[in-house]
């Protein structure tokens, strides 16, 4: 191949590449800028690259170029334009790059989103519901641009209608907007004789200033698209590239899909290099194989079939592009934190410096994850780690109340510094909360659990730091949000029973809360079907009912808490029942007033509900967790198996002993059931009089959910703001009723 040459807007696009010699790139750190731009397509551009392709060309006239976009190598001068590489006719790739033309001309093989012309000065929503399906929301695209800075969200409440018929003189493609849909990019290589295409990978859009930018992909979370969909992502896919391989076309060309209740729509095509396409290249390089550019080359020039020896490659891989917005921290915040962590594999800055000056929506730089870093969710469309994004708009109109901070808190967790932990550990042992956590009160007394040893838990803009006066102070950034007060482990934990088994093994103290646990292990998971998303270890000390009465009876001499909570695991359905009564009976010979709720699998019959009751448990909850039985038999194998129908009879009827006021509940996962059936369930729920209790979806390490990305802040308040209005309509509120034990959950 010569002196080869890469000319684009990144190096990252060819950190891979074993291809090329050297590069032509604004986003460069050969290319020394005052100020970095957003667009940085027009005159200057061409102008940058022909005076680098002439200089390069005195020393090497024997050079080749490969563009990032061939269509910019028709800007060119003619004699310089010789030495490009890969270059299809202008023709084609003006007809190709043209979005209104493609859809409708591919709308006769495939599935299109429906869609109209609409000239902007005649844009209207009359008009697009007329022509269209209502919509709430609708898109509209500038004909020809990429990374959606020519593709706007339009309501009738945003008035970018508005702006757009004010600003714009040009004709539009508009189509409804797909709520929770999947954007999904295919790279592929055309030759004469063949087509070849790679993984898929799902592309990351964000809704920013009434625009759909794209962000990032990610190849393994696209792995998990049900195999009916990939099926008809490949079928059509070999009917549009071979219609655009008779058309003569040839070389590397990028394909989008989108994706919606089961229904696979074509998108559009863009005839170049993909955003995505340098993770194809780590990948390819990784195994050996020859990488993109050398197979592009080859299969551009073949007039015969070229052969390809790539088995089942599988790229593992995801990336996040960072944008410059006024005002922001996190991009800043995170460029540091990447460097140490586990998961990030690359960090591309790509010319990037703090210090620059830069223009609004510029490219910063890019984080290459050795992980997914989405994940397909239960209502059609993906979650993104609010970590990695930060949620600063959300965050912005919403730190100030308390179920806003506290959403953020419990999703995004918080780092203790290394000054806050040494300073615990001068006082005592920080106690280990559930779900990977710690437990604190902020001044304000609202009690928080909050991540902080999960997946992207490092990246939180929540830190936890001791001031000079050694008081704890939780941060936002830089900003003191509160002081507060760590919750240490109680001084009992590590005593034992005279059977020598630990306290910390059947008691477990929280906020004002105790736990009591009345199973060794949880049932289900000694029997190999315990939940997805539970990490309680099925090693734990043996103990019996005798060592529980002896942590019982010691605790109650001085108790350090408000209330007893018997539960932890599921138990033997058998005997479950007694084992709870026989405790419950022997905490009163103790004391006959403090209050016990009960928190385990719901009973077969219903009279156990009298025993209950009879024994002295004050409030009960038997957790659906999820709703859809189907779903719930997947993620909870055991548990699942339980109708929905026992979990309501027994519910509806405790409502009767212990009231419909809040002391009979149940939880529901935020994040593993849809936000469809969520509400849905919480409706029923209310109008039985059961209280909901809305437990936020944490992917605990170390169990077959772990990888699953949680809801983002602003999704889960959504669904707050919505149950919360669902359970207003019967006079409940959500749940638990006691105000500390809120402290892991969606209430306040």
């Amino acid at each position: 191949m010569g002196y080869l040459v890469w000319v684009g807007p990144r190096d990252s696009d060819i950190f891979f590449s074993k291809s090329f010699n050297e590069s032509i790139c604004y986003f460069s750190d050969k290319n020394t800028i005052s100020y970095r731009k957003a667009h940085i397509y027009g005159r200057k551009f061409i102008e940058f690259i022909e005076n680098k392709m002439k200089c390069i060309l005195k020393f090497h006239p024997d050079s080749s170029f490969i563009f990032y976009n061939p269509k910019i190598a028709y800007h060119l001068e003619a004699e310089i334009r010789k030495h490009v590489l890969c270059l299809n006719t202008k023709y084609i790739l003006d007809l190709l790059s043209d979005k209104i033309y493609t859809r409708y001309w591919l709308g006769n093989y495939v599935p299109v989103l429906p869609s109209i012309l609409q000239d902007s000065s005649y844009l209207s929503f009359q008009e697009l519901e007329k022509k269209l399906e209502v919509s709430n929301a609708y898109i509209v695209q500038k004909n020809k641009s990429s990374g959606g800075f020519g593709t706007f969200y339009i309501t009738k409440d945003n008035h970018m209608l508005e702006i757009l018929r004010e600003t714009c003189n040009e004709l539009f493609i508009v189509s409804p907007y797909i709520e929770n849909g999947l954007s999904i990019n295919v790279n592929a290589i055309i030759g004469k004789k063949q087509i070849y295409y790679f993984p898929f990978s799902l592309q990351i859009i964000e809704k920013k200033d009434n625009r759909l930018l794209y962000h990032g992909a990610d190849y393994i979370s696209a792995k998990k698209l049900p195999s009916d969909i990939q099926d008809k992502i490949q079928k059509y896919l070999d009917i549009i590239l071979s219609h655009i391989q008779s058309l003569g076309y040839r070389g590397i060309i990028g394909v989008d899909f989108i994706i919606k209740n089961n229904i696979v729509y074509f998108q559009e095509i863009n005839p170049r290099y993909q955003a995505s396409s340098f993770l194809i290249d780590a990948t390819l390089t990784q195994h050996g194989y020859p990488d993109l550019t050398k197979l592009n080359i080859e299969l551009f020039y073949a007039q015969d079939r070229v052969d390809i020896n790539i088995q089942n490659l599988s790229v593992e891989y995801s990336f996040y592009k960072y944008f410059y917005e006024e005002g922001t921290k996190h991009l800043y915040y995170i460029e540091e934190l990447a460097r140490n962590n586990p998961y990030v594999s690359h960090l591309f800055l790509d010319g990037w410096r703090s210090d620059i000056n830069i223009e609004k929506d510029a490219y910063c730089y890019a984080i290459v994850f050795s992980t997914n870093i989405t994940s397909l969710n239960f209502d059609g469309g993906y979650n993104l780690y609010s970590n990695i994004t930060g949620e600063e708009e959300y965050l912005k109109e919403k730190i100030s109340s308390q179920i806003g901070l506290k959403i953020a808190l419990l999703n995004q967790g918080c780092i203790i510094t290394k000054d806050a932990a040494d300073f615990l550990n001068s006082q005592g042992v920080i106690k280990k909360a559930v779900f990977s956590s710690i437990d604190f009160q902020l001044s304000n007394g609202l009690f928080i659990n909050a991540p902080v040893n999960l997946k992207f838990s490092d990246f939180s803009p929540f830190k936890i730091s001791l001031n000079l006066d050694n008081h704890l102070e939780l941060h936002y950034y830089n900003k003191v949000i509160s002081n507060i007060e760590i919750e240490m482990q109680a001084d009992w934990n590590n005593l034992l029973t005279k059977n020598n088994v630990p306290y910390s093994s059947i008691a477990y103290l929280s906020t004002d809360r105790l736990r009591l646990k009345h199973e060794v292990v949880c049932e289900m998971k000694k029997e190999g079907m315990g939940c997805a998303f539970c990490s309680v270890s099925t090693s734990r000390k043996d103990f019996d009912i005798n060592d529980l009465k002896e942590v019982i009876a010691e605790l109650l001499t001085k108790p350090e808490f408000r209330h007893i909570l018997i539960g932890g695991g599921s138990g033997n359905p058998n005997i479950e029942s007694k084992k709870i009564i026989e405790i419950t009976t022997f905490i009163r010979t103790l004391n006959s007033e403090i209050p016990i709720y009960l928190m385990s699998l719901p009973p077969f019959r219903t009279d156990v509900l009298d025993s209950y009751k009879n024994a002295g448990i004050n409030e009960i909850a038997f957790n659906i967790e999820i709703w859809d039985r189907e779903l719930a038999q997947e993620i909870m194998p055991g548990k699942g198996q339980i109708q929905l129908e026992t979990y309501l009879s027994v519910l509806k009827a405790a409502t009767k002993l212990w009231g419909t006021t809040g002391n009979v509940r149940t939880a529901l996962i935020v994040g593993l059931n849809s936000s469809e059936t969520l509400l849905e369930g919480i409706q029923i729920l209310c109008k039985n009089g059961i209280q909901p209790m809305l437990s936020v979806f944490r992917p605990m390490k170390n169990t077959k959910l772990e990888s699953f990305v949680p809801l983002s802040n602003t999704a889960l308040l959504s669904l707050y703001e919505e149950a919360e209005n669902i359970c207003q309509q019967y006079n409940l509120k959500l749940g638990p009723t006691c105000d500390a034990c809120k402290n892991n959950m969606l209430a306040i």
